[in-house]
């Protein structure tokens, strides 16, 4: 039988492979100081890591772009008690 660290190369080239050709829907990551695991993400999981890494606006703005929208109107305070 093998022994683990036997396949640790050939699992490591299964990862790098899975990584190149998955067109970004896997990763590898190392959860602790020698072991790594591989994850599939979901379709919708990259479109948020996307948003996460691109510019943001700030609730002013937000605030701003929603107060200039017509037949919508802002409150800083929820109408409802159950909206707290």
């Amino acid at each position: 039988l093998p022994r683990l660290w036997d396949l640790t190369e050939n699992t490591q080239t299964l990862y790098h492979w899975f990584v190149e050709l998955g067109e970004g829907e896997y990763v590898v990551d190392v959860p602790g100081a020698r072991s790594e695991r591989i994850t599939k993400i979901l379709k919708y999981e990259n479109e948020v890591l996307q948003i996460l890494e691109s510019y943001g606006y700030t609730i002013e703005e937000v605030k701003e772009i929603y107060q200039n929208l017509p037949n919508l109107s802002v409150h800083d305070e929820p109408l409802e008690p159950s909206e707290l």
